[in-house]
């Protein structure tokens, strides 16, 4: 085909489609960046307006509960001391100390009707405040039920709000005399109190619906009745304390109270939702603003570096073409100093290194495949890693931590005695796979020189000399640690050898639960590795074995390998996991102890080659 015809005409340039793509990009976003922080906004300053209002009601409705609360000890406090008979000149000291009490009257209970007994006014307060006395004369029992005080209620308050000043009528009737005392207090105090925020409109409500204390109220307003229903519906409803959002004539409001079940008031806290979310609306406002002009500013870069950019893309669009028809040796020419001329480096390059790459692939694959059959000449040398003898039951697993690895173990079984191996060869891949093929060669030639000498494979230390000739004979780079059994079928008696190699564990089988105490290292006969002197002599020890008794082989690799945090497996956790199936078969033990390991490892890949080889005597 032409190549001509595979050059698609270019309708929409690509000069246009950046500027085109920046404005819808940056628009878009701006768009979305207003709608979602619009939202984010009101919603974490709603919960800061709402915690904030609810906070400013409670604080007031406790500071008017202290207020109220130090009215009635007070009242209580003067109507002791009149109990107590003492002169009223000293009492009426007491009275005048208080600088917020009015007037105090103490009428004694007589039969159906009040008797005044005592009375305490400030009259010059009285005038100056145009606050009328409550000066009653004698009271009857139905005038009482009139204020509120039948049924047995101990204490009523009665606020006035449409007087020269605020104060309430504090009247408590003693369950036990059935006296009353009527003082009143005036709110001076407590109403700056309310005041005191130029936020917040708040203001003190009693039962009745009657406002007590209120901010900018009108002192010569005489019908200070709330009317609203939200408001009435809050007064009665079982929640007592909240934030509402409402709309007060046409003005959305975000309104907090705070109840008294006590004293039967409700304190009101409002704000305008102008007023609460006025920093949002700024913040928004600001944001927009800064995305226009990151809109401008980002069409406005497009329009002068797009012609450019444009210009150096064509020039790789060119050389991409010639090696994809196979000339890698083509190189672009682009002298700009930014992402466009790293791409044109970074393709000229790339060309150069494909050619390398491609002959090292070839190499790799050849090495590969190399490795790949010397895994699997080395897996040959393993036996099955489940075997049933007539005097023993193995059960082993092995695992490489690479492709080849440097552990080996292997068995031969001789009729009347059965001789074990377990090696490890100094790290682990191909060159350490190597020597694991020299102690399996040692092995085989062991079986077959047992024929004409058997004394050779009954004595652990002489295997292990054996096999050090061997090792050291392959130039001593790469050693290995080696255990060397013998255990004899008719004695029950293990005879072992050990050079450098990790001790294997023994199991006493007992009918107790198995613990430490059961626990048998096979430490007794260590010698040097193979391969690090020719030689080197070895030792024999011997362990009596019984019945049920499990030996344990085990490279390190088992123990030292790590968790993703770092901390490796370690002696403690290993013969914890042995104990807790030592009784049980060597298959379940192989399984168990590899089981717990792998969860504790948590598919962190293994640092070494892991073998491990339970045998439980018959």
């Amino acid at each position: 085909m032409n190549q001509t015809k595979l050059i698609r005409k270019v309708g929409f340039p690509l000069k246009l489609k950046m500027i085109f793509i920046f404005f819808l990009i940056l628009s878009s976003s701006l768009s979305l960046y207003v709608f979602f922080a619009h939202d984010l906004f009101k919603k974490d300053k709603s919960a800061y307006i709402y915690e904030n209002g609810l906070s400013m009601a409670e604080a007031l409705e406790r500071q008017t509960q202290s207020f109220l609360f130090d009215t009635v000890n007070f009242s209580q406090t003067i109507n002791g001391l009149i109990r107590e008979n003492v002169e009223k000149d000293k009492i009426r000291q007491v009275f005048e100390q208080n600088k917020n009490i009015l007037s105090f009257n103490f009428y004694r209970a007589n039969k159906a009707d009040y008797r005044l007994d005592v009375s305490f006014e400030k009259e010059n307060e009285l005038k100056l405040y145009q606050v009328a006395p409550n000066y009653l004369g004698n009271l009857k029992a139905s005038e009482m039920e009139n204020a509120k005080l039948a049924a047995g209620q101990s204490i009523y308050i009665q606020g006035f709000q449409n007087e020269k000043i605020p104060h309430l009528m504090l009247i408590i009737r003693d369950k036990v005399t059935d006296d009353i005392i009527i003082s009143r207090f005036m709110l001076n105090e407590l109403q700056m109190a309310y005041q005191q925020n130029k936020i917040y409109d708040s203001y003190l409500v009693n039962e009745r619906g009657q406002i007590l204390i209120g901010k900018n109220k009108n002192p010569d307003d005489k019908t200070e009745i709330v009317q609203e229903p939200h408001l009435f519906e809050i007064m009665i409803g079982k929640v007592d304390s909240g934030v509402k959002e409402l709309v007060l004539g046409s003005v959305p409001m975000l309104l907090s109270f705070k109840k008294n079940n006590f004293f039967n008031f409700t304190v009101f806290a409002q704000i305008p939702e102008t007023t609460a979310f006025s920093a949002t609306q700024y913040l928004i406002n600001k944001s927009l603003w800064f995305g226009i002009f990151i809109l401008s500013l980002g069409i406005m870069v497009a329009i002068i570096f797009s012609r450019k950019l444009t210009k150096d893309l064509a020039k790789l669009h060119v050389a991409t073409e010639k090696v994809a028809e196979g000339s890698f040796e083509t190189q672009v020419e682009v002298h700009s100093r930014d992402e466009v001329g790293a791409l044109a480096d970074s393709f000229n390059y790339m060309g150069k290194e494909i050619v390398r790459y491609i002959g090292e692939m070839k190499e790799k694959a050849r090495m590969e495949n190399e490795i790949e059959v010397a895994k699997l000449v080395q897996k040959a040398f393993f036996p099955k890693d489940e075997i049933n003898l007539n005097h023993a039951e193995i059960a082993a697993f092995y695992t490489p931590a690479t492709e080849c690895g440097g552990d080996w173990w292997s068995h031969i079984d001789l009729g009347d005695k059965l001789v074990l191996f377990m090696v490890d060869a100094t790290g682990h891949g191909v060159p350490a796979a190597l020597l694991t093929a020299t102690a399996n060669c040692c092995a085989q030639n062991l079986k077959t020189l047992s024929e004409t000498t058997p004394e050779i494979v009954r004595n652990p230390e002489s295997i292990l000399k054996f096999m050090n000739t061997a090792v050291a004979s392959v130039g001593g780079q790469i050693l290995m640690t080696a255990f060397v059994a013998v255990y004899d079928y008719q004695t029950k008696k293990l005879s072992y050898a050990n050079a450098s190699h990790n001790p294997p564990l023994l199991y006493q089988y007992q009918d107790a639960e198995a613990d430490k105490s059961h626990l048998v290292p096979l430490m007794d006969s260590n010698g040097e590795r193979l391969g690090h002197n020719a030689q080197a002599q070895y030792q024999k020890a011997e362990q009596q074995l019984k019945t049920g008794d499990v030996l344990l082989l085990f490279t390190d690799g088992l123990i030292e390998s790590t968790n993703k945090e770092g901390k490796d497996w370690g002696q403690r956790r290993f013969i914890k996991s042995f104990l807790s199936y030592a009784k049980s078969s060597a298959r379940d033990i192989r399984s168990g102890v590899i089981k717990d390991a792998n969860d504790f490892f948590q598919g962190q890949p293994y640092n070494d080659d892991i073998t491990l080889v339970a045998i439980k005597i018959k």
